[in-house]
């Protein structure tokens, strides 16, 4: 796992969505669609849907990929 600063927009969308693990999905790409889309749901003041998330990380089983990888570093998701 490589550590990397956390974003202004993941501090603002943890903050204003402290129920939501959208960040536990958080990947850097050069749309910076992730940032985007985490800003559109703090304009919206709605967290990321399960869909948006599954729609950003390419399918649903990406996501429980990514869940299974996370738990192998100790780090649990608030949905899983």
């Amino acid at each position: 796992m490589m550590p990397r600063f956390i974003t202004e927009v993941e501090t603002a969308y943890d903050k204003a969505f402290p129920d939501s693990d959208a960040t536990c999905f958080f990947s850097e790409s050069e749309d910076n669609r992730w940032e985007k889309k985490l800003q559109e749901a703090i304009d919206r003041g709605s967290p990321l849907t399960q869909e948006e998330v599954v729609w950003l990380c390419g399918s649903q089983q990406a996501v429980e990929d990514h869940i299974d990888y996370l738990r192998q570093w100790g780090i649990t998701c608030k949905s899983s």
